[in-house]
């Protein structure tokens, strides 16, 4: 099992510069944000250079994701020319 966590995302940008339990911090109640543009050119480089290499030594059988969009946009760019089975679960949101 290889576990990979989504690209950069809005909300991680806004919890760095405003963290939680700081003093005024806000919520701003979003859930489902989209990647960064360093979010996208890390999983559409590095993770998809790094998963390219890796299924040519230990081939990747299925690829699971989540399907909020972060995971998915990840995945897409992460496997682009990793030809594999994929499939979206609602249990790992």
């Amino acid at each position: 099992i290889l576990c990979i966590r989504h690209g950069v995302t809005e909300m991680n940008e806004y919890l760095a510069r405003n963290p939680y339990g700081t003093r005024g911090f806000v919520d701003p109640g979003l859930y489902d944000t989209r990647l960064t543009p360093g979010g996208r050119q890390a999983a559409a480089g590095d993770l998809n250079r790094k998963l390219k290499e890796a299924h040519k030594s230990w081939p990747i059988e299925l690829a699971v994701s989540s399907p909020l969009s972060r995971a998915l946009h990840t995945a897409e760019l992460g496997l682009e020319r990793v030809h594999i089975p994929r499939m979206v679960s609602p249990l790992i949101a």
